[in-house]
């Protein structure tokens, strides 16, 4: 809660009562405030300690006052003394921990005539100051709330001094309650054990949050000691992991839960369950360690269950196992099944493990992205169409799949030579899953993003990294048919339902596609944080094509900012690391040739687009064969290029790709009317980059307006200032050559031209570069 100490500054003859829990900020606040008051201020403090001490906290106040007794007298005395010490200035008296104030001290500050002094008082939740210091007083209570998630992730961001990626933010702000307190010693300890590390400049939380003895302190200075019924309840919860109401009722009484409600420990989630506010209490003061305790726990919970309560059988069945029950086979079977067919597959694995059944445990450890673990136990079933699948998209293992169904859909969209893959089956939860992933990928790539973006009907329950790459596809459909604000909107619930979620798989591909969409909309600044995060995030349990989209459009995002270096290297190591094929080669390419343009070798990207055109169009993928051509057309303007991108356009469903057409049309004619159309348009719908690139060399006011919109973002063949925009097509393409180290008689040779024009093309190049020879002509085309 965002409070102006000035605003909130009390009255002469008024009271504010500052409230809050321990931890959260109240003192620091009244400090600030106590800065902002002009004129006497006295200041004190209560403590437990010294509450039954007579004039403990007004002999803070009066530092060497010393009163004979506790008497009216000496309170009178006292009173007159701090008002002669105003000397008729407006008077603020200031007592932190008013709860613990004794009760003379609190009768002393009472006698100050209410008109003369404004009295600040800072207390804990729930917790009041003496009597004598607030009757016949106007008050006005100020709470202090716990700090809110984007508060918490900028104060966890001050602390380690840069960014921290989402997860280990919500995570912190989570474990913490959004107490400052708290999240400070949570990033302390993790700096401490090393926990906090860094990769690509973003901070990464790797393990399990502290619960050692220190954190076990501050929690119950924040919380408060739990009464006897109280730690029961939390018992239960922490065992349990959460209880519907109407269990916990049965165990504990109502005036418990209650209380810890309101402490913030406890609360409802889904309208009828009853969990843990701060998962560090589980772990750090009230989970149970004593097998034999842990399991009267849950017997008790079984029975509480047993008189009526509803709990779904899955779970009903995990509590009788914990309570020593020997259950049947074919119950935790079933139990099990049901499990991974709700989304739950931690569950699924803890039922499948009582059962014995590795089938049922193979594929639930797929749908938690742990491919090693998955694939030990999948080589001992004959679930071959799972372990196919679990090879290829979490091993990287690329070799043909014989299966049908969802593997191969994933073959042949990841695996040179696969072919077309016959349709998924949807009986089994997890192919079903990856069948709904990468049905929505194949369609968004293959010329059909407007039916993704129109009836995409949410992404699995099952599986994180099926689910963040569906719901990514899903995004990234709303920005190729021209809906970015949408886009925008949809990524950052998406994201923020993954990071509750916590689970990398899902974020990763999340936080990519919230940098593709400020890539789209012309901004690669703002573009850069959620690429970087999305690298950060990536490791063993990240399935490859999340990893090779991620590091690529990384790649191309530095490469827009100026770091060719880092980008260039960036595509060595992406086409080291990743296999080929039909869908991660041509990403991979157009990676490679953006950053090529992107460093100033336009018209060789030109060239490379071109190509990679005609290769997408051969193996379907319509999208990429469109976004390759229009940039083509962007780097050399040609009417033949501009003709074949209208083709390919008329055969995809996007509203948007007409407009791209319509831009590359006016390129090519040098329609001036038509691209200021296509730049308004473009300005609309919020693709501010492409505005400012259709309306470069037409309207350079308006370019400039728009360019400063991207935050200074200008592609290195974008009509502007720079001398080397007036070179023509074929001069650059010599120029970048000869920049290379190529002879003239090399350039010759590779462009069909005659080594005299070849020399040619150089000469008027130096002359609109202001440039003495080739060797300059690396500095002066931009080129890195």
């Amino acid at each position: 809660m965002a409070i102006d100490p000035a605003g909130a500054l009390p009255a002469p003859g008024e009271t504010v009562v500052v409230t809050g829990e321990v931890g959260v900020g109240k003192t620091h606040l009244i400090h600030r405030m106590r800065r902002r008051w002009s004129g006497a201020a006295f200041e004190t403090a209560g403590t437990a300690a010294s509450a039954g001490e007579p004039f403990a906290a007004a002999g803070a106040l009066l530092p060497g006052w010393f009163p004979a007794d506790g008497g009216p007298a000496t309170v009178r005395a006292g009173a007159r003394r701090i008002l002669e010490l105003a000397g008729g200035r407006p008077l603020l008296l200031v007592v932190d921990n008013a709860q613990h104030v004794d009760e003379q001290s609190a009768a002393l500050l009472r006698r100050i005539a209410p008109t003369q002094a404004a009295w600040l008082l800072a207390c804990t939740d729930g917790a009041e100051p003496p009597t004598p210091m607030t009757v016949r007083r106007p008050v006005r209570h100020l709470p202090v709330s716990p700090l809110g998630r984007e508060p918490a992730r900028r104060l966890v961001e001050d602390v380690l001094g840069g960014p921290v990626d989402g997860l280990t933010a919500y995570e912190i702000w989570r474990s913490s309650g959004g107490n400052p307190r708290l999240l400070m010693h949570l990033v302390e300890e993790g700096r401490t054990a090393g926990a906090l590390v860094e990769r690509e400049g973003v901070r990464r939380w790797i393990g399990a949050p502290p619960s050692g003895p220190g954190l076990r302190d501050l929690l119950l200075a924040v919380t408060g000691q739990p009464a006897r019924e109280e730690l029961d309840a939390l018992e239960f919860l922490a065992c349990a992991e959460g209880a519907p109401v109407s269990v916990l009722a049965g165990l504990v009484p109502r005036a418990a839960v209650e209380s810890l409600q309101r402490r913030r420990l406890i609360e409802l989630t889904g309208g009828s369950v009853i969990t843990l506010r701060r998962p560090l209490y589980a772990r750090a003061v009230r989970a149970p360690q004593s097998t034999l305790r842990r399991r009267r726990i849950y017997q008790r919970l079984v029975a509480a269950a047993a008189a009526g309560s509803a709990v779904p059988g899955e779970l009903m069945v995990e509590w009788r196992a914990a309570a020593g029950e020997c259950l049947p086979t074919a119950e935790s079977r079933g139990a099990a099944s049901r499990a991974l067919e709700s989304g739950d597959a931690r569950a699924a694995e803890r039922l499948a493990r009582m059962a014995g059944d590795l089938p049922l445990l193979g594929r639930a450890l797929v749908a938690q992205d742990r491919p090693d673990e998955a694939e030990e136990v999948l080589r001992r079933t004959e679930c071959h169409e799972v372990r196919a699948l679990n090879r290829l998209w979490g091993l990287r293992r690329v070799e043909p799949v014989a299966a049908g169904g969802t593997a191969a859909q994933a073959a042949a969209l990841f695996v040179p030579g696969a072919g077309a893959a016959p349709a998924a089956d949807t009986a089994d939860p997890v192919l079903a899953a990856a069948g709904v992933a990468l049905d929505t990928f194949r369609l968004t790539f293959a010329g059909s993003p407007e039916r993704v973006a129109r009836d995409h009907g949410g992404s699995p329950r099952l599986w994180p990294s099926m689910r963040g790459s569906a719901a990514a596809c899903h995004v990234h459909a709303l920005v190729l048919t021209g809906r970015i604000t949408r886009a925008r909107d949809t990524a950052r619930a998406y994201y923020d339902a993954a990071v509750a979620g916590g689970e990398p798989a899902e974020v990763a591909p999340l936080a990519l596609t919230r940098g593709v969409c400020e890539w789209w909309a012309g901004n690669p600044m703002r573009a850069l944080p959620f690429l970087r995060e999305a690298v950060a995030l990536l490791d063993d349990r990240v399935p490859f094509p999340i990893q090779a989209y991620a590091r690529s459009e990384y790649a191309v995002c530095r490469a827009a900012l100026g770091d060719g270096g880092t980008a260039s290297a960036l595509i060595a190591d992406l086409r080291e690391r990743f296999p080929a094929g039909p869908g991660l080669d041509g990403q991979l390419r157009m990676t490679g040739l953006q950053v090529v343009a992107l460093t100033g070798r336009y018209a060789h990207a030109a060239e490379l687009a071109t190509t990679l055109a005609t290769d997408m169009l051969a193996a379907g993928r319509l999208t990429d064969a469109m976004e390759a051509l229009y940039l083509a057309c962007r780097l050399g303007p040609s009417k033949a290029l501009a003709q074949e991108l209208a083709t390919v356009v008329s055969a995809c469903d996007s509203p948007l790709f007409p407009l791209l057409a319509r831009h590359a049309a006016a390129l090519a004619a040098a329609d001036r009317e038509e691209l200021l159309d296509c730049a308004a348009a473009f300005e609309r719908l919020g693709y501010l980059g492409l505005a400012a690139e259709a309306s470069a060399g037409v309207h350079p006011g308006q370019a400039e307006r728009l360019v400063a919109r991207c935050d200074g973002y200008r592609p290195a063949w974008m009509p502007g200032e720079v001398a080397a925009a007036a070179l023509t097509g074929r001069e650059r393409e010599v120029c970048e050559l000869a920049a290379a180290g190529l002879p003239n008689a090399a350039i010759s040779q590779r462009l069909g031209i005659s080594v005299r024009t070849v020399g040619n093309h150089l000469q008027r190049a130096y002359e609109k570069l202001h440039v003495a020879g080739r060797r300059e002509l690396g500095p002066a085309l931009g080129l890195t």
